[in-house]
């Protein structure tokens, strides 16, 4: 018996964890710093960087889905977004100048390593994800406020369920 755990369709950009069935995937692989100092200038000293996959484009699904007849563009993009900078992908990971991916090339159907190479400019602007995400101290209060107080008393006099 057969099992197919298909988990790609809520989690398409999310890490490819668990495959119970072999299917061609692009991998795409980031610089990340290993020391970050608050209120500090990032290091931008090479040693202080690692690749790190972050995301997994199941070549199965950017077909059915079809984005972008430019998928190597659009997942240039989509990462893009996630880190908050600009930069080239490459099949090259550590070479001093790495040459982009043929954007305008169809998918393949095996498995591809990708990597997404920054200037130093852009690693400066990198923010990929809100850095006070965790910080309970940002988190609105629950305490009642005039505000908050009329938002309900008109969801509830309007009907309004959520």
């Amino acid at each position: 018996m057969r099992f197919f755990v298909d988990l790609t369709p809520r989690l398409l950009l999310a890490p490819l964890l668990f495959c119970p069935y072999v299917m061609a995937v692009i991998f795409v692989y980031a610089q990340f710093p290993k020391l970050v100092q608050p209120n500090t200038e990032l290091e931008l000293d090479p040693t202080n960087w690692e690749w790190k996959k972050f995301l997994a484009f199941p070549v199965s699904k950017l077909e059915a889905l079809r984005f972008s007849l430019k998928p190597f563009k659009w997942m240039r993009y989509v990462t893009g977004i996630v880190l908050g900078s600009r930069g080239e992908l490459s099949t090259e990971r550590d070479m001093p100048n790495p040459v982009p991916i043929d954007y305008d090339s169809g998918l393949s159907a095996v498995f591809m390593d990708l990597y997404y190479h920054t200037t130093d400019q852009e690693k400066r602007l990198m923010f990929p994800i809100d850095p006070k995400l965790a910080d309970t101290r940002t988190v609105t209060s629950s305490g009642v406020s005039t505000r908050r107080d009329g938002f309900w008393t008109w969801k509830a006099e309007m009907g309004v369920v959520w």
